[in-house]
C-alpha cells in the first residue's frame, strides 16, 4: 500500500505539465493508459457536466465555459 504523500508526488508532475509537457492522456501510477471507455461517451459527459455544475449551483455568468451551457 503506498502512502497518500507517495501519491501525491506522482500527481505533482503530470498536474503541472512538467512530466508530460503538451501531452494530453490518462495517466496510472505515471504511466499513459486508457480511460475508461464510459469515460468517451460524449452523451454521459455532458450529462455529468450538467449534474457537477447544477449541484455546484454554476450558473452560466460564474463560469468563463459559456460553451457548456449552450
Amino acid at each position: 500500500m503506498r502512502t497518500a504523500a507517495d501519491a501525491g508526488a506522482d500527481v505533482v508532475d503530470p498536474a503541472t505539465n512538467e512530466a508530460y509537457p503538451g501531452e494530453r492522456a490518462y495517466f496510472t501510477l505515471l504511466g499513459n493508459d486508457d480511460s475508461s471507455p464510459e469515460s468517451m461517451n460524449e452523451e454521459k459527459q455532458q450529462k455529468l457536466w450538467e449534474k457537477s455544475a447544477e449541484w455546484a449551483i454554476i450558473k452560466r455568468g460564474d463560469t468563463a465555459l459559456q460553451a457548456a451551457f449552450e
